[in-house]
């Protein structure tokens, strides 16, 4: 009997390792996509076509549901504790029992938690798991980079405020309205023009002002932002490469990776591979024969004994 349910919980795991199920959990999530936006949509049509079309949607949509909350509880069964351990699983796991809650609820509000269905793409794809992690990643730094960034609009506003309090006090009449000013500027670049078009009119000398807050804010400090973005990217990317590389020669050196053909390394690596296992294989032959070897100086000896007894009669 505990035979019979390691082994099914050993084909389980392979088939959640699956690139069929991967696609087919995809495909789900897509169908589900497609109905919710089609139910809130023809939902508060009173028509009769639409509301009978409503409760098609509904009852599909709640198969699909059942669909994914049966593959949580077979990964549970395959996985045992260990399934618990990955972020995403629990993720997964927390957003499949909310939109369980909108099975059989005439509460709007609940219902919306359907939505949350949506959030499984996350998950499912590993680029999405990979743009993600690298935000969590980067958040020290980006929040840094913020604080560099208000404390700079904060010095700016100040400045705005010395200079045309009096002149555009629209604009920086006080250091909150010229705070909010810079602020909106920097996030809606185009602005800048506008605000020039407006104080040069008045003060030619409106670009003195102007253009430092321009470079400083919108070409240094925000593209900094962006950079840093970037940057976790391309680290969160080396370092995925490097565990798969690992995993890759640990199971190769295990023997779960027969081919290293198919795998994630650089041609350099790949003839390395290739080299031990060339030399693996010489070890075995030679292994084999050294395990041979005791059997035949036996038989040797044992054929060479009597001859031996002949000659000491002799």
């Amino acid at each position: 009997m505990l035979h019979h349910i390691e082994s099914s919980r050993a084909y389980l795991r392979d088939l959640f390792s699956s690139r069929t199920i991967h696609i087919f959990i995809a495909v789900l999530l897509a169908i589900s996509a497609m109905t919710i936006s089609w139910e809130i949509t023809i939902r508060y049509h009173e028509t009769p076509e639409a509301q009978s079309l409503v409760g098609y949607l509904g009852t599909l949509n709640t198969i699909i549901l059942c669909l994914f909350a049966l593959e949580i509880a077979l990964r549970i069964f395959a996985f045992g504790c260990n399934y618990f351990k990955s972020a995403w699983n629990v993720f997964d796991f927390v957003v499949v029992g909310l939109s369980l809650l909108t099975v059989g609820s005439f509460f709007q509000i609940i219902r919306t938690f359907r939505l949350f269905l949506f959030l499984r793409t996350i998950s499912v794809f590993p680029n999405f798991q990979h743009l993600i992690t690298s935000l969590g990643h980067a958040i020290p730094r980006i929040f840094s980079t913020l604080m560099l960034l208000m404390f700079a609009i904060y010095i700016f506003a100040i400045w705005g405020v010395i200079e045309y309090s009096i002149t555009f006090p629209e604009l920086f009449g006080g250091l909150p309205i010229a705070f909010s000013t810079i602020f909106h500027s920097v996030l809606l670049g185009h602005t800048w023009s506008e605000i020039y078009d407006v104080m040069v009119k008045v003060d030619p000398d409106a670009g003195f002002f102007i253009y430092p807050m321009v470079v400083v804010l919108n070409f240094l400090l925000l593209q900094m932002v962006l950079g840093v973005i970037i940057s976790a990217l391309h680290f969160q990317n080396v370092a995925e490469q490097e565990h798969k590389k690992h995993s890759f020669i640990l199971g190769w050196l295990t023997g779960k990776h027969k081919n290293h053909h198919d795998s994630p390394l650089s041609a350099d690596t790949k003839i390395i591979l290739h080299e031990i296992h060339k030399l693996k294989a010489e070890l075995g032959a030679l292994e084999a024969q050294l395990t041979t070897m005791p059997k035949t100086v036996s038989s040797v000896e044992k054929k060479d004994s009597p001859t031996r007894g002949r000659s000491k009669k002799s």
